[in-house]
């Protein structure tokens, strides 16, 4: 991101991503742990950029079996830590928000892409220019 944002990049854009990551990381993490549960594992060099790319897809493909409730859940919690970003949205209004057909679509669409980073991973000059793009859309918000 600090590459493809160039002279955009500050701390506060690193904080601001750093806590998206993290709100992520928090909601899909007890669907990865439910999906793998009772799978037998041995440890991993996470050291070695494959072994990380490895795990991060086939992990991800337990996810993709819910991506539009993981999704929704996602929106929501990121809606709870920082209540104004709701405003940005057309949904914004709509109740109950968790049922919203719009809510679900976008937390479904943000899933997707998060997919296709994920197997943007195996080809990441690839993948760079779609997340700098993706980055620029969002910057006008």
């Amino acid at each position: 991101l600090e590459q493809g944002l160039g002279e955009l990049w500050s701390s506060q854009v690193k904080d601001a991503w750093t806590r998206a990551f993290e709100t992520i990381r928090n909601v899909m993490e007890p669907a990865l742990v439910k999906g793998i549960a009772g799978a037998t594992t041995t440890p991993r060099d996470l050291d070695d950029p494959v072994v990380v790319k490895e795990l991060v897809q086939d992990t991800w493909r337990q996810l993709e079996k819910d991506l539009e409730d993981i999704g929704v859940t996602l929106m929501l919690r990121l809606f709870a830590l920082s209540p104004d970003l709701l405003e940005l949205f057309s949904f914004r209004g709509e109740k109950p928000l968790e049922s919203s057909p719009s809510l679900r679509k976008h937390g479904l669409q943000v899933m997707q892409k998060i997919g296709e980073a994920v197997a943007g991973l195996s080809d990441v000059q690839s993948l760079i220019p779609v997340l700098v793009s993706l980055g620029g859309q969002h910057a006008r918000y």
